[in-house]
């Protein structure tokens, strides 16, 4: 593979470019863009008031989240299409909601986080979103 293949062609009559940060503005308002539809969804689905709100504010930081990791994080297109496909999987959760809470920490840190390469502890804890259930998971390595 040539250097600096990430798998894409294009040519004259492709509309993407070549460019990260070009490529970053259009994913950044792309996810705006897309939002919209996410809450849309919960519009739809007439929920009761907290449970709304909590779809919405999910929906709101993914767009917040995913944005900056756009911007500060991506340097290449392949980056910026993980980063982009993972706010749309995020903001999908949030619509749908989440009958088992499910938290991944890196460095006490849930989503996006940072650490020096090498060996990286990951622990996963999972619970129900009504604690009278009482059911927890939990799985350190």
């Amino acid at each position: 593979m040539p250097e600096g293949y990430d798998g894409m062609r294009t040519g004259d009559e492709s509309e993407r470019t070549d460019d990260p940060n070009e490529y970053k503005r259009t994913c950044i308002d792309f996810i705006e863009d897309i939002s919209h539809d996410y809450e849309a969804w919960v519009d739809y689905y007439k929920l009761p008031e907290d449970e709304d709100k909590r779809r919405r504010a999910g929906i709101h930081a993914t767009i917040t989240r995913t944005n900056e990791w756009l911007a500060k994080v991506a340097q290449s297109i392949k980056a910026v299409d993980v980063i982009m496909n993972d706010g749309i999987q995020k903001m999908a959760e949030s619509t749908a909601g989440k009958p088992l809470e499910i938290g991944v920490f890196v460095n006490q840190k849930s989503g996006y986080t940072e650490t020096k390469p090498g060996v990286i502890d990951v622990i996963i804890k999972g619970h129900p979103r009504k604690i009278e259930n009482e059911t927890w998971l939990s799985f350190q390595r």
